[in-house]
């Protein structure tokens, strides 16, 4: 029966990891963050621009309260950042994320990183860099949590989704062994006196 999945690298006394090339983004969508209270209610159709135009499927919370949602992320992925989408169309409320760590038991509830929207009329992003905080994914002892709160509870302030970057760490390739190349049957023939290369060589005879 197989384990459940270690951390890599440093955690397990392993080699030292790099960096995949690629950058991986994992969707969290608005329906997937629920309030964080029970008694906390929500609606999914946020207002539109000021300007007239679509109403935007966007999750927000009517009567204060905030939402939240924990990613599913490889074991040992490097965390760099979070972006978030959301639609705003508010002069002076605006929507916050807040990047948060934990243990696996709930316990010790760390602050990585923050950020707001600002009123764009409409909808938008804005990027959170969380590379300077080197926050390894360990699915055995940690949890990431994302929060998300709302100055104003008319739909003027939403969320649409956030999309939670990281990069893989892979082990370096394994060194290549030198290439011996085969000794010729030529040459171990000739390694015997004359009398056994004639019994290797000569077909035998019943």
């Amino acid at each position: 029966m197989r384990g459940p999945p270690y951390a890599a690298g440093p955690d397990r006394g392993g080699p030292a990891l790099g960096l995949s090339e690629l950058v991986e983004g994992y969707r969290i969508g608005s329906m997937e963050f629920q309030p964080l209270d029970s008694g906390t209610t929500y609606a999914d159709l946020a207002f539109g621009p000021s300007s007239g135009g679509p109403t935007p499927v966007a999750r927000f919370t009517t009567v204060g309260g905030s939402l939240v949602a924990v990613p599913h992320l490889p074991g040992g992925a490097l965390l760099t950042g979070a972006e978030l989408d959301f639609c705003d169309s508010n002069p002076d409320q605006h929507v916050h994320l807040f990047v948060d760590t934990a243990s696996s038991d709930g316990t010790g509830l760390t602050a990585i990183g923050s950020i707001s929207s600002s009123n764009v009329n409409g909808c938008g992003k804005v990027f959170l860099d969380l590379t300077a905080a080197n926050y390894t994914i360990n699915n055995n002892s940690k949890e990431l949590i994302f929060l998300v709160f709302f100055d104003a509870f008319d739909g003027t302030n939403a969320l649409s989704g956030v999309i939670v970057h990281y990069q893989l760490q892979v082990s370096p390739a394994p060194a290549r062994a030198p290439r011996v190349r085969p000794r010729s049957s030529a040459r171990h023939i000739a390694a015997y006196p004359m009398a056994s290369r004639r019994a290797l060589v000569a077909p035998s005879v019943n």
